[in-house]
């Protein structure tokens, strides 16, 4: 999602730029180039576009040693912050990652990002990108929130966006605001109960619900099945990227909220509802494979290492999954392996196959976690 608005980036780049100016340029460098290290896209650049990232990054560092940066009551020093978060989240740095979100997080609640009251007399473009970065926090926050058991800061929320800026398609406003609406649901009970092992708000109910919401397919999807052709006063249909990130987060969503109700041993081989199963990761599993296939692999591989690990956990407890189907007898456990493929574990690994860092972290680790297991794959990495 942009958070920048185009126009004043293209005027401080072609002028003498301040320190805090010069910190965000720094980040985004940072950004660009962590994000190309190992891609598959073939443009020019540099030899390694990680050494190049790594240069940006220390570059904007030093640079917020030459003014008092604690004082930059700025939107740009919050994106700064978040993209350096993102920028070591993709090079495994994951305490420099937590604690630059923990500063992009705390400098955002000083501004009131999340009282719709501070965006009063601001701009449009600048009320615009405002919203946009509260809500890219509120995602990453939550996702971070979950992988790293880690707590949450907003509790309180501003409006969602309305609009997009002039130059904009209109398939970005919608992805993004479907995005955040994946995310919504996961109130500070659930992650209470996600740290914490349990929370008095949160019931067999309360994930039932939960999983029902997440079993809705997005917008653009039950358009596209319906009989009836769109119109113009329908929203756009998100970009590939979009989708990827959409699709992908919907299934792992749905196996955060099963592992959570395992957690509260709420979950049987005989219950009636399949997110109650102990087999349900087998679905999700699925799913997510029929996901990876329909879209092309740059749009997955673009969103870098935070994808990647969602894919690696779905494929983990898909093996465990199969692991305790092959170790109790069918007829207890009411499953069996039969009509159960193990494509698309294959298909994980090769997809976590798409970069250097990606096939260390996830994809080797996945084989050989497999591989371990009875019945596991019988493949290498190639």
């Amino acid at each position: 999602m942009p958070l920048l608005y185009m126009p004043a980036i293209r005027a401080m780049i072609g002028r003498q730029m301040t320190a805090p100016e010069k910190n965000l340029i720094y980040a985004l460098c940072g950004l660009t180039c962590m994000h190309m290290s190992g891609k598959s896209l073939h443009v020019d650049g540099p030899a390694s576009w990680e050494d190049a990232g790594r240069f940006f990054l220390d570059e904007c560092v030093s640079n917020r040693q030459s003014y008092d940066f604690m004082e930059d009551a700025s939107i740009s020093a919050v994106i700064s912050s978040f993209w350096l978060s993102t920028s070591f989240f993709e090079i495994n740095q994951n305490r420099k990652s937590w604690l630059y979100l923990r500063e992009a997080l705390t400098l955002a609640q000083d501004m009131g990002l999340h009282d719709d009251s501070t965006y009063t007399n601001l701009s449009p473009e600048e009320a615009l990108c405002r919203q946009r970065v509260f809500w890219i926090l509120f995602v990453t926050e939550r996702s971070f929130a979950i992988l790293r058991n880690k707590p949450i800061t907003f509790k309180k929320t501003p409006s969602l966006p309305t609009t997009r800026h002039a130059y904009e398609s209109p398939d970005i406003h919608t992805g993004f605001l479907q995005l955040v609406s994946s995310y919504t649901p996961l109130d500070e009970s659930f992650v209470s109960a996600w740290n914490d092992g349990s929370d008095p708000r949160v019931s067999a109910t309360t994930y039932l619900a939960l999983q029902n919401l997440l079993a809705q397919p997005p917008s653009f999807l039950q358009r596209s099945r319906a009989s009836t052709p769109s119109s113009d006063s329908q929203p756009s249909e998100p970009t590939a990227i979009q989708k990827a990130d959409l699709l992908i987060t919907q299934q792992w969503l749905r196996l955060i909220v099963w592992q959570s109700s395992f957690r509260q041993s709420l979950l049987s081989w005989t219950a009636p509802h399949e997110s109650m199963h102990f087999a349900f990761p087998l679905a999700i599993a699925r799913s997510t494979a029929g996901v990876l296939q329909s879209l092309p692999s740059s749009a997955v591989e673009v969103h870098g290492m935070g994808m990647f690990e969602k894919i690696f956990e779905i494929g983990t407890w898909c093996i465990n999954v199969l692991g305790a189907i092959d170790r109790a007898s069918s007829t207890v456990l009411g499953v069996s392996r039969k009509g159960v493929a193990i494509d698309p574990l294959e298909f994980f690994v090769r997809t976590l196959s798409a970069t250097p860092n990606s096939r260390t972290q996830f994809a080797e680790r996945l084989l050989m976690f497999a591989q371990e297991r009875p019945g596991g794959m019988r493949m290498a990495l190639t």
